[in-house]
């Protein structure tokens, strides 16, 4: 039929049908023990598996379209995992009790969405010129943004305070912090002016 070889039988309680070599695809479904497995390999430059391990239904598509996807079970947590696809790395997993989710090198900028403890920490680095990093400090969110347009931007915590900073934009310095409980902002060198 087509090219195409197809076996239909009974194994012991089970009913068991195979079609191999059908257009270019693998297929095959049978029974392994109380599983039904099925499997599909190498279908226009794809690699399909689709099993059970112990109690998990696992299924993995490989190498379509330049990029490599992994589906599976790692004790009770389902894991998926996307890698070099269109020039960006992407990785999402279970680590512990914890969803991670990293996105690499993607149109020049490199993302990094991730768990630390209790945390959520996203973190974009050199993008356009800029460098942006987002992250959990202790219980304080902390934000720093540097060398944007030819300024230094720093957004941060010290203990209970939050500080940022703006350095070298258009000739001015500007500084913003907290010393103790008092806020205190400085000017200077802006257009031959000191000012405090």
């Amino acid at each position: 039929m087509s090219n195409q070889e197809i076996s239909l039988f009974r194994d012991g309680n089970y009913l068991t049908r195979e079609a191999v070599n059908m257009s270019n695809q693998e297929i095959s479904l049978f029974r392994d023990g109380n599983y039904l497995t099925r499997e599909v390999v190498n279908m226009s430059n794809k690699e399909i598996s689709l099993f059970r391990d112990g109690n998990y239904l696992t299924r993995e598509v490989v190498n379509m379209s330049n990029k490599e996807i992994s589906l599976f079970r790692d004790g009770n947590y389902l894991t998926r995992e996307v890698v070099n696809m269109s020039n960006q790395e992407i990785s999402l997993f279970r680590d512990g009790n914890y969803l991670t989710r990293e996105v690499v090198n993607m149109s020049n900028q490199e993302i990094s969405l991730f768990r630390d403890g209790n945390y959520l920490t996203r973190e974009v680095v050199n993008m356009s010129n800029q460098e942006i990093s987002l992250f959990r400090d202790g219980s304080y969110l902390t934000r720093e943004v540097v060398n944007m347009s030819n300024q230094e931007i720093s957004l941060y915590r010290d203990g209970n305070y939050l500080t940022r900073e703006v350095v070298n934009m258009s000739n001015q310095e500007i500084s913003l912090f907290r010393d103790g409980n008092y806020l205190t902002r400085e000017v200077v060198n802006m257009s031959n002016q000191e000012n405090s």
